[in-house]
Formats: C-alpha cells, sequence, structure tokens
C-alpha cells in the first residue's frame, strides 16, 4: 500500500477514536447525571418527609409521593443499568479503533522499512556493478 493510502487510513482510525471517545464521554456523562438524579430524589424525599411530619394535608399525601418518587427511582436505576451497557459497547468500540490504528501505523512502519531495505539492495547491487566493472577494465 502506499504511503498516501495508509496515511488516509490512519486519518479515519483517528476519526474512529474520536467518535467512540465521544461516545463513551457521553455515556458516562449520562450516567453521572442519572446517578445524580437518585441523589436529587432521595434528598426531596428527605425534604417532603419532614415537610409532611409538620402537616398533616401533606402526610395524607406523602405515601403518594412516596411511591411516585421511589417508581422514578427504578426507572433511572433501569436506565443506568442500560447506560452501563451502552457505555460496554462503546468503551469495546473505542478498543477496536485504537486496534485498527496500530495494525495501519505498522503497515506504515512496515512499508517504511522495506522501501529502505530495496533502496539498500539496489544501491548495494550498484555498488557491485561498479565494482566489476572496475575489476574488468583493471584486468588484462
Amino acid at each position: 500500500m502506499r504511503d498516501g493510502t495508509l496515511d488516509t487510513l490512519i486519518r479515519l482510525a483517528q476519526v474512529k477514536i474520536d467518535e467512540a471517545r465521544a461516545m463513551v464521554a457521553e455515556k458516562e456523562r449520562a450516567i453521572a447525571n442519572a446517578r445524580a438524579e437518585i441523589d436529587r430524589l432521595t434528598v426531596e424525599r428527605a425534604t417532603e418527609a419532614a415537610a409532611a411530619e409538620a402537616d398533616e394535608t401533606g402526610l395524607a399525601n406523602f405515601p403518594a409521593f412516596l411511591a411516585a418518587s421511589r417508581e422514578k427511582e427504578a426507572a433511572v436505576n433501569r436506565s443506568i443499568g442500560e447506560l452501563g451497557q451502552e457505555l460496554g459497547v462503546a468503551r469495546a468500540r473505542l478498543q477496536l479503533a485504537f486496534q485498527e490504528m496500530k495494525r495501519t501505523e505498522e503497515l506504515k512502519r512496515r512499508a517504511a522499512e522495506a522501501r529502505l531495505a530495496e533502496a539498500k539492495r539496489r544501491e548495494s547491487a550498484e555498488l557491485d556493478e561498479i565494482g566489476l566493472a572496475r575489476s574488468r577494465r583493471a584486468s588484462p
């Protein structure tokens, strides 16, 4: 493969890496936001419990609020589970993108080594030819 083609493949692999990194970061942010939502719901429940103790009307409505809050928390926990699986997939894609980049860089390195070996072989053949020509001229 030509260096230009390999350089293009390396750039494409870098784009894939960048996209995979962005996806991993997005999933990690979503998980952090979901965990923050659980914390918010916990604080909200504590606040409402304190308010319900101070007010009879609030105390009557608190069980419904508590059930709804726990249902929201369960939904957020399910979402965290799904996001965790998506994060695993995104990390696997990132790893594959890095492997692809390494393979392409290795191909480029081998191609450069092959060109260098070919240049050395040609130079050696030319020097051998020069040596033979001199030896023929020097022999009577």
